[in-house]
Protein backbone atom coordinates (compact mmCIF):
# COMPACT_ATOMS: atom_id res chain seq x y z
CA UNK A 1 0.00 0.00 0.00
CA UNK A 2 1.49 3.49 -0.82
CA UNK A 3 2.22 5.54 2.45
CA UNK A 4 0.05 8.46 1.25
CA UNK A 5 -3.39 6.42 1.02
CA UNK A 6 -2.19 4.38 4.61
CA UNK A 7 -1.89 7.93 6.21
CA UNK A 8 -5.61 8.82 4.36
CA UNK A 9 -7.41 5.46 5.76
CA UNK A 10 -5.69 5.80 9.28
CA UNK A 11 -7.03 9.44 9.58
CA UNK A 12 -10.45 8.11 8.49
CA UNK A 13 -10.31 5.15 10.76
CA UNK A 14 -9.41 7.61 13.63
CA UNK A 15 -11.73 10.08 13.47
CA UNK A 16 -14.45 7.36 12.97
CA UNK A 17 -13.36 5.80 16.12
CA UNK A 18 -13.90 9.41 17.98
CA UNK A 19 -17.51 9.34 16.67
CA UNK A 20 -19.77 8.56 19.57
CA UNK A 21 -23.26 5.88 19.57
CA UNK A 22 -23.41 5.72 23.06
CA UNK A 23 -27.41 6.47 23.56
CA UNK A 24 -28.21 6.57 26.92
CA UNK A 25 -32.14 6.28 26.53
CA UNK A 26 -32.10 5.72 30.40
CA UNK A 27 -31.46 9.09 31.17
CA UNK A 28 -32.88 12.56 30.46
CA UNK A 29 -30.09 14.73 30.38
CA UNK A 30 -31.51 18.15 31.71
CA UNK A 31 -30.33 20.97 33.28
CA UNK A 32 -29.52 20.63 37.07
CA UNK A 33 -30.31 22.65 39.73
CA UNK A 34 -28.11 25.95 40.53
CA UNK A 35 -26.87 26.04 36.81
CA UNK A 36 -27.46 28.88 35.08
CA UNK A 37 -26.06 30.36 31.22
CA UNK A 38 -22.87 32.76 31.51
CA UNK A 39 -23.59 35.24 29.36
CA UNK A 40 -20.74 36.56 27.32
CA UNK A 41 -21.11 39.42 25.06
CA UNK A 42 -19.11 38.60 21.21
CA UNK A 43 -21.10 41.07 19.35
CA UNK A 44 -23.15 44.08 19.88
CA UNK A 45 -26.70 42.54 21.01
CA UNK A 46 -25.21 39.08 20.71
CA UNK A 47 -23.94 37.15 23.54
CA UNK A 48 -22.60 33.63 23.87
CA UNK A 49 -23.39 31.21 26.62
CA UNK A 50 -21.81 27.27 26.80
CA UNK A 51 -22.58 24.25 29.17
CA UNK A 52 -20.75 21.54 29.13
CA UNK A 53 -21.36 18.50 31.71
CA UNK A 54 -20.01 15.28 32.62
CA UNK A 55 -21.00 11.66 32.35
CA UNK A 56 -22.08 11.21 29.93
CA UNK A 57 -20.77 14.46 28.01
CA UNK A 58 -22.83 16.77 27.16
CA UNK A 59 -22.14 20.09 25.60
CA UNK A 60 -25.06 23.17 24.74
CA UNK A 61 -23.64 26.30 22.81
CA UNK A 62 -26.54 29.04 22.79
CA UNK A 63 -26.25 32.24 20.85
CA UNK A 64 -28.54 35.23 22.80
CA UNK A 65 -29.55 38.28 20.07
CA UNK A 66 -31.17 41.19 21.03
CA UNK A 67 -33.50 41.55 17.59
CA UNK A 68 -33.90 45.34 18.39
CA UNK A 69 -30.68 46.46 18.99
CA UNK A 70 -28.60 48.64 16.80
CA UNK A 71 -26.92 47.21 14.14
CA UNK A 72 -28.66 43.91 14.27
CA UNK A 73 -30.34 42.37 10.88
CA UNK A 74 -31.24 38.83 10.05
CA UNK A 75 -30.78 36.91 6.32
CA UNK A 76 -31.94 33.79 5.64
CA UNK A 77 -30.14 31.91 2.83
CA UNK A 78 -31.61 34.09 -0.17
CA UNK A 79 -32.38 32.32 -3.84
CA UNK A 80 -29.10 32.08 -6.16
CA UNK A 81 -29.80 34.46 -8.99
CA UNK A 82 -30.74 32.90 -12.35
CA UNK A 83 -30.96 29.62 -10.34
CA UNK A 84 -34.32 27.48 -9.76
CA UNK A 85 -33.64 25.74 -6.46
CA UNK A 86 -31.25 25.89 -4.19
CA UNK A 87 -27.53 25.21 -3.77
CA UNK A 88 -25.91 23.47 -0.59
CA UNK A 89 -23.51 26.21 1.27
CA UNK A 90 -21.70 25.13 4.69
CA UNK A 91 -22.58 27.56 7.29
CA UNK A 92 -19.45 28.76 7.45
CA UNK A 93 -19.01 29.24 3.54
CA UNK A 94 -23.10 31.41 4.51
CA UNK A 95 -21.04 33.41 6.79
CA UNK A 96 -18.17 34.31 4.93
CA UNK A 97 -20.17 34.96 1.26
CA UNK A 98 -23.02 37.24 3.24
CA UNK A 99 -20.45 38.80 5.62
CA UNK A 100 -22.46 37.88 8.70
CA UNK A 101 -21.43 37.51 12.46
CA UNK A 102 -23.64 34.49 13.06
CA UNK A 103 -25.41 31.60 11.38
CA UNK A 104 -26.69 28.49 11.94
CA UNK A 105 -28.39 25.97 9.74
CA UNK A 106 -31.97 25.95 9.48
CA UNK A 107 -34.73 24.22 7.18
CA UNK A 108 -34.83 20.03 6.21
CA UNK A 109 -33.91 19.63 2.97
CA UNK A 110 -32.65 16.58 0.37
CA UNK A 111 -30.83 15.53 -0.94
CA UNK A 112 -27.32 15.39 1.68
CA UNK A 113 -24.92 15.46 -0.25
CA UNK A 114 -20.91 16.65 0.62
CA UNK A 115 -20.59 18.97 -1.95
CA UNK A 116 -20.95 22.63 -1.79
CA UNK A 117 -22.82 24.03 -4.82
CA UNK A 118 -25.33 20.67 -5.49
CA UNK A 119 -29.25 21.63 -6.25
CA UNK A 120 -31.03 21.33 -3.32
CA UNK A 121 -34.90 20.94 -2.31
CA UNK A 122 -35.60 23.35 0.89
CA UNK A 123 -38.59 21.06 2.65
CA UNK A 124 -40.53 24.14 3.83
CA UNK A 125 -40.81 28.11 3.93
CA UNK A 126 -38.06 29.92 3.11
CA UNK A 127 -38.48 33.59 2.52
CA UNK A 128 -35.32 36.14 2.50
CA UNK A 129 -35.56 39.61 2.19
CA UNK A 130 -38.98 39.31 1.39
CA UNK A 131 -38.86 36.96 -1.31
CA UNK A 132 -40.12 33.59 -0.68
CA UNK A 133 -37.75 30.99 -1.78
CA UNK A 134 -39.47 28.05 -1.03
CA UNK A 135 -43.38 27.86 -0.71
CA UNK A 136 -45.30 27.08 2.69
CA UNK A 137 -45.86 23.46 3.27
CA UNK A 138 -49.31 22.05 5.30
CA UNK A 139 -48.65 22.23 9.08
CA UNK A 140 -45.17 23.97 8.61
CA UNK A 141 -43.53 25.26 12.08
CA UNK A 142 -41.51 28.27 11.13
CA UNK A 143 -40.04 30.95 12.58
CA UNK A 144 -40.75 34.40 10.94
CA UNK A 145 -38.69 37.84 11.50
CA UNK A 146 -40.45 41.32 10.51
CA UNK A 147 -39.22 44.74 10.06
CA UNK A 148 -39.98 46.21 13.03
CA UNK A 149 -37.55 44.16 15.04
CA UNK A 150 -39.31 40.83 16.25
CA UNK A 151 -40.28 37.25 15.22
CA UNK A 152 -42.80 34.76 15.94
CA UNK A 153 -42.71 30.98 16.03
CA UNK A 154 -45.68 29.47 14.82
CA UNK A 155 -47.56 26.23 13.33
CA UNK A 156 -48.92 27.08 10.05
CA UNK A 157 -52.63 25.39 9.15
CA UNK A 158 -52.76 21.80 8.01
CA UNK A 159 -53.47 23.26 4.92
CA UNK A 160 -51.51 26.30 3.00
CA UNK A 161 -53.45 26.17 -0.28
CA UNK A 162 -56.85 26.88 -1.70
CA UNK A 163 -58.85 26.79 -4.92
CA UNK A 164 -56.07 27.00 -7.98
CA UNK A 165 -53.10 26.66 -5.72
CA UNK A 166 -54.56 30.28 -4.00
CA UNK A 167 -53.51 30.67 -0.40
CA UNK A 168 -56.33 31.57 1.62
CA UNK A 169 -55.60 34.76 3.28
CA UNK A 170 -56.36 33.98 6.87
CA UNK A 171 -54.16 30.89 6.94
CA UNK A 172 -50.81 32.80 5.98
CA UNK A 173 -51.85 35.83 7.10
CA UNK A 174 -49.39 35.32 10.32
CA UNK A 175 -46.57 36.02 7.25
CA UNK A 176 -47.61 39.54 6.04
CA UNK A 177 -45.29 41.76 6.60
CA UNK A 178 -42.01 39.10 6.84
CA UNK A 179 -38.80 39.77 5.67
CA UNK A 180 -36.98 36.50 6.30
CA UNK A 181 -39.03 33.30 7.39
CA UNK A 182 -37.03 29.82 7.84
CA UNK A 183 -39.60 26.33 8.70
CA UNK A 184 -38.02 23.67 10.99
CA UNK A 185 -39.04 20.43 12.24
CA UNK A 186 -41.47 20.99 14.80
CA UNK A 187 -42.33 23.40 17.43
CA UNK A 188 -40.24 22.64 20.90
CA UNK A 189 -42.18 25.23 23.24
CA UNK A 190 -45.30 26.87 22.90
CA UNK A 191 -46.03 29.64 25.90
CA UNK A 192 -43.90 28.50 27.93
CA UNK A 193 -44.80 25.19 27.53
CA UNK A 194 -43.09 21.81 25.59
CA UNK A 195 -45.71 19.98 23.60
CA UNK A 196 -43.34 17.21 22.80
CA UNK A 197 -42.51 15.96 26.24
CA UNK A 198 -43.19 12.00 26.21
CA UNK A 199 -42.44 11.87 22.40
CA UNK A 200 -39.65 10.09 20.61
CA UNK A 201 -38.38 11.52 17.29
CA UNK A 202 -39.85 9.12 14.58
CA UNK A 203 -39.07 8.32 11.39
CA UNK A 204 -35.47 8.19 11.76
CA UNK A 205 -35.61 5.73 14.80
CA UNK A 206 -33.15 6.93 16.91
CA UNK A 207 -33.62 9.71 19.94
CA UNK A 208 -30.56 11.39 20.99
CA UNK A 209 -28.25 13.33 18.30
CA UNK A 210 -26.78 16.68 17.26
CA UNK A 211 -29.61 19.29 17.43
CA UNK A 212 -29.66 22.83 16.21
CA UNK A 213 -32.50 25.09 17.35
CA UNK A 214 -33.95 28.87 17.43
CA UNK A 215 -36.11 29.98 20.17
CA UNK A 216 -37.78 33.40 21.49
CA UNK A 217 -38.69 35.34 24.65
CA UNK A 218 -39.53 39.05 24.64
CA UNK A 219 -42.49 39.05 22.74
CA UNK A 220 -40.21 37.74 19.79
CA UNK A 221 -37.29 40.65 20.65
CA UNK A 222 -35.13 38.27 22.02
CA UNK A 223 -33.82 35.40 19.26
CA UNK A 224 -31.92 32.16 20.77
CA UNK A 225 -29.89 29.98 18.60
CA UNK A 226 -28.77 26.87 20.06
CA UNK A 227 -26.60 23.44 18.90
CA UNK A 228 -26.14 20.68 20.94
CA UNK A 229 -23.44 18.47 19.92
CA UNK A 230 -23.57 14.87 19.15
CA UNK A 231 -22.21 11.39 18.33
CA UNK A 232 -19.05 12.62 19.70
CA UNK A 233 -17.10 11.26 22.49
CA UNK A 234 -15.78 14.54 23.17
CA UNK A 235 -18.11 16.98 22.71
CA UNK A 236 -21.20 15.13 23.70
CA UNK A 237 -23.92 12.42 23.26
CA UNK A 238 -26.93 14.74 21.77
CA UNK A 239 -30.44 15.26 22.70
CA UNK A 240 -33.97 13.73 22.30
CA UNK A 241 -36.30 16.83 21.06
CA UNK A 242 -37.96 16.79 24.68
CA UNK A 243 -34.15 17.55 26.54
CA UNK A 244 -33.33 20.27 23.50
CA UNK A 245 -36.59 21.99 24.76
CA UNK A 246 -35.37 21.81 27.84
CA UNK A 247 -32.19 23.26 27.25
CA UNK A 248 -34.28 26.21 25.05
CA UNK A 249 -36.12 27.02 27.58
CA UNK A 250 -33.45 27.04 30.35
CA UNK A 251 -31.29 29.49 28.59
CA UNK A 252 -34.19 31.99 28.25
CA UNK A 253 -36.58 31.22 25.64
CA UNK A 254 -40.63 30.77 25.70
CA UNK A 255 -41.04 29.70 22.28
CA UNK A 256 -39.04 27.38 20.34
CA UNK A 257 -38.73 25.50 17.39
CA UNK A 258 -36.71 22.45 16.04
CA UNK A 259 -34.59 23.07 13.54
CA UNK A 260 -33.10 20.63 11.11
CA UNK A 261 -30.30 18.65 12.64
CA UNK A 262 -27.92 14.80 12.82
CA UNK A 263 -24.76 16.09 10.25
CA UNK A 264 -26.45 18.86 9.49
CA UNK A 265 -26.13 20.54 12.46
CA UNK A 266 -23.90 23.58 12.98
CA UNK A 267 -23.61 27.34 14.53
CA UNK A 268 -20.98 29.72 13.94
CA UNK A 269 -19.59 32.74 14.40
CA UNK A 270 -17.02 35.25 13.11
CA UNK A 271 -13.49 35.01 13.71
CA UNK A 272 -11.02 38.30 14.68
CA UNK A 273 -9.93 37.55 11.05
CA UNK A 274 -13.45 37.22 9.37
CA UNK A 275 -13.56 33.96 8.93
CA UNK A 276 -16.43 31.42 10.19
CA UNK A 277 -15.40 30.01 13.54
CA UNK A 278 -17.84 26.69 14.80
CA UNK A 279 -18.92 26.56 18.06
CA UNK A 280 -19.92 22.99 17.68
CA UNK A 281 -18.06 20.09 15.93
CA UNK A 282 -20.30 18.50 13.53
CA UNK A 283 -20.16 15.20 12.56
CA UNK A 284 -20.19 14.48 8.79
CA UNK A 285 -21.43 10.53 8.56
CA UNK A 286 -19.32 9.23 10.66
CA UNK A 287 -15.84 12.03 10.91
CA UNK A 288 -15.91 15.27 13.16
CA UNK A 289 -15.22 18.20 12.38
CA UNK A 290 -16.63 18.25 8.33
CA UNK A 291 -19.20 20.50 7.89
CA UNK A 292 -21.98 19.40 5.59
CA UNK A 293 -23.33 21.71 3.00
CA UNK A 294 -27.17 22.39 3.66
CA UNK A 295 -29.81 24.37 1.93
CA UNK A 296 -31.34 27.18 3.90
CA UNK A 297 -29.68 29.05 7.05
CA UNK A 298 -30.32 31.89 9.53
CA UNK A 299 -27.53 34.15 9.66
CA UNK A 300 -26.69 37.25 12.13
CA UNK A 301 -25.39 40.76 11.25
CA UNK A 302 -24.00 42.55 14.08
CA UNK A 303 -21.64 45.29 14.93
CA UNK A 304 -18.08 44.58 16.37
CA UNK A 305 -17.80 45.22 20.33
CA UNK A 306 -16.00 48.48 20.54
Amino acid sequence: MKPGIFLLLAALCLSSCSTFRGSYHDLTLAPVPGLSPDWKPIFSGVEESRIRLENPVFTATCLRVDLAADGISVLVTPRTAGVPEARGLTTGTFLERYRLQAAINATPFSPVEPWEGTPMDIHGLSISDGVTVSPAEPGDAVIVFYANGRARILELPGTVTGPAGHEPESALAPLEGAREAAAGFRLLIRDGGIPVEGQDDPPRGFSRAPRSAAGLSDRGRILYLLVIDGKNAARGVGATAYETALWLRFFGADEGLMLDGGGSASLAVEGPDGRAALLNVPVQGTIPGIERPVANHIGIRAKRLQ
